[in-house]
């Protein structure tokens, strides 16, 4: 067998139990980020310096692959849109930062349609 065939073949029985990829929305409370991925594949951050949203770009076929928004938490917390079962609308979030940043709107537009395109309505915000 050739060594390429032995590493493939080691690959498939390795992920054989793996499942599929979905589209997610989640918060990592240690570095106060809500990420948002809708391909799995390998992306280029595409952001304004000093933004809070960051852009996935796909760096193999056209389009976005998710985004991120920094300090999420605090600008949630700040700007009540945080409810009892700590769930954030991520519409709620996108147009508090559209609205509180200017040069993000368009950033923030696309965001709103990954998040249309792909059912994802909310994150849970737990710390």
């Amino acid at each position: 067998m050739e060594p390429e065939s032995t590493s493939t073949e080691l690959v498939r029985e390795a992920l054989k139990d793996a499942q599929p990829f979905r589209s997610s929305a989640s918060f990592d409370p240690n570095i106060d980020r809500i990420t948002v991925l809708v391909r799995d594949c390998s992306i280029l951050e595409v952001s304004n310096r000093r933004s809070f949203l960051t852009l996935f770009k796909d760096n193999h076929e056209e389009g976005y692959a998710g985004f991120a928004i920094d300090f999420a938490y605090l600008l949630c917390l700040k700007n009540d849109l945080i409810d009892d079962d700590e769930i954030v609308s991520l519409s709620k979030a996108l147009d508090m930062i559209a609205e509180a940043s200017p040069e993000d709107k368009d950033a923030c537009a696309i965001a709103q349609g990954i998040c249309e395109a792909h059912g994802l309505t909310t994150v849970v915000m737990k710390v």
